[in-house]
């Protein structure tokens, strides 16, 4: 540390009055250390110059490259410039998102999102490209940042397809973050922080995260050897001593019933440790498992793979073995065939941080099929009506749950059923109702940016509705105009006479054609400039999109 005046650099430093370590020589009064501790404290005289400004160095892999981090990024420049260059480095990044009209609450709510949105994944590697890896090893990431603090399970749905689409280097760093860490450990991580993997929520995430970057044209990785990790996590068991890590659960089971029984269940707090490797959520998982296939398959048909994407395809069919006729839900099953019983459609057990009412809708692979085997269109679309009569009701009702990872598509599942004017009315509630530009103002954990992406992506119209795939779910915008600032192209969308009394699309155009569908790929929009132009309406009762 290098402390200073005002504009001090390290050419000026101050002496620490006094240093130490929680549990070392020195401990501070009234903070007694227990046990083993990391950390330091250091204090200043400030009686002449009460100002104190601290350099840090910091780096995962030695001293020497702490202070090499220090003197490459900090050292030789002075603080306001620092701060200064931090600035403009947001100022672009935030420009990378043009947006206007609307209150001035509403695009500072925008903002702040975005900036959320963009804070993670972390760094790993150092100035030089030097990090430790999961193998216990240094290593070089080269041109390739190394990433890591990828909370999976949550932000292949929202964070990773707004990263790819903004910012597709990074993306394909992320990409190529999660291929080193199977090379060095033997599997694909769910949610890697530093260089250690965690059985911190459920499914097999990197899947539909890698797909999902290679989609939105983030392409500068070896996808082939990604595809290659992808399927061999999916086809045989893996288990890895770092961490105590299984890269899927009651894989055995999944592969030979095409769901996880319920004798395979756990909770959080046994969730895969040791040799026993259950499922957390047995329903939960199988639903997680089948998205993830249907995005391995996805990669595949883009990359000439047609047999595994065939293959792949039909796993990500799986979920229709948990689905249950009779009651019209998803529903965790034993091993014998037989349903569990007794059932409560908004009982938790089976399931992650939510109920079957919540995840018999998490099928984004094939909603058309969900929907047919719910008895119709008209059915499914009466059960999301009363699924949305709440947005944020929590894990145990049987409403939606928009504060949480599970349900957060299934607005745009009215799209599906050719009712895009539902989508817009209730996206537009969520995003006026649960959010605020406070403190408070999220309706659950950010989890990596995946709530503030969730809304950044609900603001301009576009979601992303199938995971791992381009294919983008629209709704009316909330701003007037919004310019996507994209590193070969630009994005713009107009939505003139939009206000939060105005959520209904009328009509829209893409470069001049009209579109008759509610939903377009991003593939075409990444080179060159494109317009999405609405007309916006106060009344429902345009045909618009209701072809689906």
């Amino acid at each position: 540390m290098t402390p200073g005046g005002r504009s001090a650099d390290a050419t000026n430093p101050r002496a620490f009055s006094l240093k130490g370590v929680p549990g070392g020589p020195a401990v501070l009064p009234g903070n007694p250390s227990t046990g083993v501790q990391v950390g330091a404290y250091a204090s200043f005289d400030t009686v002449t110059t009460r100002t104190v400004v601290v350099r840090l160095g910091i780096s995962f892999t030695s001293l020497a490259e702490a202070r090499r981090n220090l003197a490459l990024e900090s050292l030789r420049r002075p603080f306001d410039r620092l701060r200064a260059a931090a600035r403009q480095q947001w100022r672009a990044e935030l420009g990378k998102v043009s947006v206007s009209g609307g209150s001035p609450r509403l695009r500072s709510l925008f903002y702040t999102a975005l900036y959320h949105a963009l804070i993670e994944p972390s760094t790993l590697s150092d100035a030089d490209g030097s990090y430790p890896g999961m193998d216990g090893r240094v290593h070089r990431a080269g041109d390739a940042v190394q990433y890591t603090d990828i909370s999976g399970w949550d932000v292949y749905r929202t964070q990773v397809p707004l990263l790819a689409m903004l910012e597709p280097r990074r993306a394909a760093d992320l990409a190529t973050s999660l291929v080193r860490d199977a090379r060095q450990s033997g599997c694909l991580p769910r949610w890697p922080y530093a260089d250690q993997q965690t059985n911190v929520m459920t499914g097999d995430p990197s899947d539909p995260i890698i797909a999902a970057i290679y989609a939105f044209g983030a392409r500068e990785f070896d996808a082939q050897a990604a595809l290659g990790w992808m399927v061999a996590g999916a086809t045989r068991p893996c288990h890895t001593q770092n961490g105590d890590y299984t890269e899927r659960e009651a894989l055995a089971d999944y592969l030979r019933l095409g769901y996880i029984p319920q004798e395979q269940d756990t909770n959080a707090v046994g969730h895969t440790v040791g040799s026993r490797q259950l499922a957390w959520g047995a329903a939960a998982t199988t639903l997680e498992d089948a998205v993830a296939d249907s995005a391995v398959s996805g990669l595949a048909r883009r990359l000439g793979r047609p047999a595994i994407a065939a293959r792949f395809a039909r796993r990500g069919e799986n979920w229709q073995r948990l689905f249950d006729p009779r009651s019209g839900y998803v529903r965790p099953r034993l091993r014998s065939g037989a349903w569990l019983a007794p059932f409560a459609p908004n009982g938790q057990t089976g399931f992650v941080e939510g109920n079957a009412v919540q995840y018999t809708w998490l099928v984004p692979q094939d909603p058309r099929r969900l929907f047919a085997l719910m008895g119709g269109a008209g059915v499914a679309r009466r059960r999301l009506d009363r699924f949305f009569d709440r947005l944020n009701a929590g894990p145990d009702r049987p409403y939606a749950y928009l504060g949480n990872e599970p349900t957060l598509a299934s607005p745009w599942l009215y799209d599906s059923l050719g009712a895009p004017a539902r989508t817009s009315a209730v996206v537009r509630r969520a995003l006026l109702g649960l959010y605020s530009p406070t403190p408070g103002g999220m309706p659950g954990n950010d989890d990596g940016g995946t709530m503030s992406a969730w809304w950044v992506l609900g603001a301009i119209g576009l979601y992303p509705m199938v995971p791992g795939t381009d294919l983008l779910a629209i709704n009316a915008p909330l701003f007037a105009r919004a310019i996507v600032n994209l590193p070969c192209g630009r994005l713009v969308i107009d939505a003139p006479g939009t206000s939060p009394a105005r959520p209904y699309i009328q009509d829209a155009t893409l470069d001049g054609r009209r579109l008759r569908s509610s939903r377009i790929h991003f593939d075409p929009l990444i080179t060159g400039v494109h317009r999405l132009k609405y007309s916006i309406g106060a009344n429902a009762r345009s045909a618009w999109g209701r072809t689906g």
